[in-house]
């Protein structure tokens, strides 16, 4: 997989047994489907469903 270093961005890493559900209940993307390598386009969301990043 290609990747671009944008400079306005992060990188996180999480780790542990409950990551990819506790990842899943953040953002709008089905991260419990997403294999090692894949990306796939998503959103943090407010409580109000206001986008704070996209990724």
């Amino acid at each position: 997989m290609k990747a671009a270093f944008l400079s306005d961005r992060g990188v996180i890493k999480l780790s542990g047994d409950d990551a990819r559900g506790f990842l899943n209940n953040l953002v709008t993307s089905e991260i419990e489907v997403v294999t090692p390598g894949s990306a796939r386009f998503g959103a943090l969301l407010t409580p109000q469903g206001k986008i704070i990043a996209d990724f």
